[in-house]
């Protein structure tokens, strides 16, 4: 978990292939990681480099594939009535290293 927030994430190892199926199941969109573009990892503005955009957590993720889906989306609800607010998958693929970061939402 990341400080007190309801987001968390967490490592995994992962080619780019396995990254890509498990983002095309949830519906993630594809984009290319910029610390200097907010759209390309949302995140960043309201919880600011912290987990998967934490360089001592999972390295330099500038250029790497990230995908991203936010909103409450439904791909992302839970059996209990819960959702998730957002999910991050970023994979690296020299390392065969995956991060995913998500929020719980509230209410």
């Amino acid at each position: 978990m990341l400080d007190g927030t309801r987001s968390g994430y967490c490592l995994l190892p992962a080619d780019e292939n396995e990254v890509g199926a498990w983002a095309g199941a949830l519906g993630l969109s594809l984009r290319t990681a910029s610390l200097d573009d907010v759209e390309s990892l949302p995140p960043l503005t309201s919880e600011g480099p912290v987990g998967c955009l934490d360089a001592d957590s999972f390295g330099q993720v500038q250029g790497h594939p990230a995908y991203w889906i936010g909103g409450r989306p439904e791909s992302l609800a839970l059996d209990s009535g819960g959702q998730f607010e957002y999910m991050l998958l970023i994979v690296d693929p020299a390392a065969a290293q995956a991060c995913v970061q998500v929020s719980y939402a509230y209410g």
